[in-house]
């Protein structure tokens, strides 16, 4: 069978185009920039076009499309005037784990999913269950970066960004936490947002949330027996990490008793556990200049996040904020703002916002501009690496920076750029 993806270089896009190849199928997928992943595809063997354009759909028996793909895009308009069968991808995803007939754990919820999910990998892994992983980040455990094959469970990271997560089934269903995000996709109405996550716990035979969520699955006010519901008391939160990563690992070994592996068995796995690529991720360390790199971008992600940042009484923290969606700020704006109003920030630096393919909403982001204005006097807008870079060296006078990248577009690649840019400025006055 022949399958191509419209939109092969994302994350989720590409550990799927990776297990159709292992599954024996041909594949071919198109994106409109190459990255990472895209280029790791084709060491794969995998066609790669980078450009949509309707001559990208040759014969393909299925074409499969990321959410972030429009009706206007060239090769949708081709598949449907040939009329060849296309799915989204969460869909094609389901019709993948049913051909497959393996147990599956799939994780979902509004935070954690990608951690989360890697932290079961993890797990899995080291109690040789040789699991098959789709994961929502890049992680070094797993052979082939955000995919891995094996010949046990199939662990997969599930997107509640649109509806069709409810129409799939796992064997074991894991509800991170239900908080609301990608309403837009929702009518607007965090109950449809909330009866979806109910219909996926009730399609799988497990579902495994935390406690203060469990009211969200009640029928006539009563909790079916399948579903696990824990409390975060249940571990102590003095050990060494972050809330966030207590939350997500507590998850994950509360999933894992469902396959009888013991929290101790699990907390001992997780002791060698590293954090997914842009989760915390260091990309500079010179000793005055640190650069962190993470994926945060919701409000309730960001705060997590700052409130987890080792920060000496020396040091100053430069936060540089990437948006993620304008359907998301136009709803989030006030939350945004008053996570932003955290102490421990001493500076802002605001990137352009990162659409997703959505229309540009100007009216909203620069609604947004005015009110950090007026809200907080150490706040700027910049254009990328240099303007950054410019800002550290010419107006802080702080010795110490932590520079933290918040995103989930664009960031990850300034940072990168602007480390670069610093240990060329570092190696120039050291000659």
């Amino acid at each position: 069978m022949k399958v191509h993806f419209i939109g092969v270089s994302g994350i989720g896009m590409s550990s799927l185009a990776m297990l159709s190849k292992e599954m024996g199928f041909e594949v071919s997928g198109s994106c409109d920039f190459s990255n990472e992943r895209s280029e790791y595809l084709k060491k794969r063997n995998i066609e790669i076009y980078l450009e949509h354009k309707c001559s990208n759909i040759k014969d393909p028996d299925i074409v499969v499309y990321t959410n972030a793909v429009n009706d206007d895009n060239p090769e949708m308009i081709e598949t449907k005037k040939k009329g060849i069968k296309c799915l989204p991808r969460i869909l094609f995803l389901k019709e993948l784990l049913n051909k497959m007939g393996r147990k599956s754990i799939g994780i979902t919820g509004t935070d954690g999913k990608t951690t989360t999910t890697a932290m079961i990998a993890h797990i899995l892994i080291n109690k040789g269950f040789d699991p098959v992983v789709l994961l929502g980040g890049v992680h070094k455990i797993l052979e082939e970066g955000n995919f891995r094959m094996g010949n046990g469970p199939v662990v997969y990271e599930l997107d509640e960004s649109d509806g069709y997560f409810a129409q799939t089934r796992s064997e074991i269903a894991v509800i991170t936490n239900v908080k609301g995000d990608h309403l837009e996709n929702y009518s607007n109405d965090f109950s449809n947002y909330k009866d979806s996550m109910k219909k996926y716990s009730f399609n799988s035979k497990y579902t495994v949330i935390p406690d203060e969520y469990c009211h969200m699955l009640e029928i006539d006010g009563k909790i079916n027996s399948s579903i696990k519901c824990f409390k975060y008391n249940d571990f102590e939160s003095d050990c060494g990490i972050s809330e966030y990563m207590w939350k997500n690992s507590l998850c994950a070994a509360e999933t894992m008793e469902l396959l009888n592996i013991s929290k101790e068995e699990s907390f001992s796995a997780l002791s060698s556990f590293e954090n997914v690529d842009r989760r915390m991720s260091i990309r500079y360390d010179d000793g005055n200049i640190r650069i962190i790199d993470d994926y945060a971008h919701t409000p309730t992600e960001i705060d997590y996040l700052i409130k987890s940042i080792p920060k000496d009484d020396d040091e100053s923290l430069i936060l540089i904020l990437e948006l993620h969606r304008f359907t998301r700020l136009r709803r989030e704006h006030k939350n945004y703002i008053k996570i932003l109003r955290n102490k421990n920030i001493n500076k802002l630096l605001l990137l352009p916002i990162y659409s997703a393919y959505e229309k540009e909403d100007t009216d909203v982001y620069e609604e947004f501009i005015c009110e950090m204005n007026s809200n907080f006097s150490n706040f700027e807008v910049v254009s990328g690496a240099k303007s950054i870079f410019d800002i550290i060296f010419s107006n802080i006078s702080c010795e110490k920076n932590i520079l933290l990248f918040c995103g989930a577009g664009n960031s990850s690649r300034i940072s990168k750029q602007l480390s670069e840019l610093i240990s060329e400025k570092i190696l120039f006055f050291n000659r």
